[in-house]
């Protein structure tokens, strides 16, 4: 007998869930779990919400409420979309909740503890109309390899992860006025102490040639030597900024 823990990506509770999503994210993971069950394995479904996501606190501004009133209503609407195709996952997390904020801190400080992350110096992008920092879809301009219009996140079209000093025209989508970097802290995580363990890992993988390639290609290369932990923070409520 295995344990599987089946764990698709939260959605951002700015809207309900539409057939992309049950199609390709979580209709995929409850037939594997049914799949391991029915073979006598153990199969934990476990997603949730990621209520620190920028989207949902765009929405709640364009609406006029709160955001913990936004973020609920879709939560609402996301349980009863997943229940009409009888999606029914063990354990739904919401990253507003103390135990998740008490379970992510918890292994934060613990890969702290052990010297896999380090406090470094970095920059970010800051409106100073609004003095405040911005990211994701709080932050819009081009795309330094295509030009094309793209938030400071990860854009499509070319699959490119955005940079702050790298976003060109970098404009604030709450106030349309222009942003500049400023000094922040940041914790990082050391991937380069584990690169040898982890690329004997993914050879030892069933992904397909092609993603084993990307994913050595990305622990071979020195610009991602530190893999940036910000969303751990964020997701934690701990975020330097």
């Amino acid at each position: 007998m295995r344990t599987y823990f089946v764990c698709p990506a939260p959605p951002c509770p700015n809207g309900i869930l539409h057939l992309g999503h049950i199609g390709g994210v979580y209709l995929l993971a409850d037939i594997f779990v049914r799949f391991q069950r029915m073979a006598g394995h153990r199969a934990h479904y476990i997603t949730g919400a990621d209520e620190h996501g920028t989207y949902t606190l765009v929405k709640a501004r364009k609406l006029g409420q709160p955001v913990s009133d936004v973020a609920q209503k879709h939560i609402d609407e996301i349980l009863e979309c997943l229940r009409a195709v009888h999606i029914t996952p063990d354990v739904f997390v919401r990253t507003s909740s103390e135990i998740h904020k008490d379970n992510a801190l918890a292994i934060f400080r613990e890969l702290q503890e052990a010297g896999y992350v380090e406090v470094r110096k970095g920059v970010q992008l800051y409106c100073k109309n609004c003095d405040q920092f911005v990211a994701d879809s709080l932050a819009a301009g081009n795309c330094p390899a295509c030009n094309s219009t793209t938030d400071s996140n990860l854009f499509e079209n070319c699959g490119l992860a955005i940079r702050h000093d790298t976003l060109c025209n970098a404009r604030h989508t709450t106030c349309g006025h222009n942003l500049a970097l400023r000094s922040i802290e940041q914790a990082v995580f050391e991937t380069s102490r584990l690169t040898e363990a982890l690329d004997t890992a993914i050879g030892q993988s069933a992904w397909p040639e092609l993603i084993r390639d990307k994913a050595r290609a990305w622990l071979a290369t020195d610009k991602h030597r530190f893999a940036d932990v910000a969303q751990l923070q964020s997701w934690c409520g701990t975020a330097t900024a």
